[in-house]
């Protein structure tokens, strides 16, 4: 196994999967909204991924390891903090194309990592500690 990159992004990681609410529009359409907790990690990590330029493109599966540390001994789950970070590291740096609406949208595949399904990402070990001054997730990145 081939050690690729260290990757840091800083904040509390929420467990994007919990934090979902649903709306009605004006039109009567029924939408499904991540919360603001959610989306304001989601935007403070896109702008810490994007100022590293980084893309892992190998013929081989990529293996990512997960450390966690949150802020308070508060129970969360592991497996929805990973979703998060797997989320936002296919959306981090990719390239954008106008959707239906003329507005811009990350291209699938074209981010950090391509996917996150199986062919692609193995998910390797993952742990969490309290770090109540400096809550964040460390990533390390491998190809197998």
């Amino acid at each position: 196994m081939k050690r690729l990159g260290k990757i840091t992004i800083s904040g509390q990681t929420p467990a994007q999967k919990n934090g979902k609410s649903v709306g009605t529009t004006k039109a009567g359409r029924t939408f499904v909204a991540s919360s603001k907790t959610v989306k304001s990690w989601q935007k403070a990590a896109l702008a810490e991924l994007n100022l590293l330029d980084l893309k892992f493109r190998t013929e081989t599966r990529l293996q990512i390891d997960y450390m966690f540390y949150v802020k308070d001994n508060v129970q969360r789950d592991t497996d929805n903090m990973i979703s998060s970070v797997n989320d936002i590291l296919q959306v981090a740096g990719a390239d954008k194309a106008p959707d239906k609406k003329g507005k811009l949208k990350p291209v699938k595949g074209t981010g950090v990592i391509v996917g996150d399904h199986w062919q692609v990402l193995k998910l390797g070990d993952s742990d969490v500690e309290i770090d109540k001054e400096n809550p964040r997730v460390e990533l390390t990145i491998s190809e197998l």
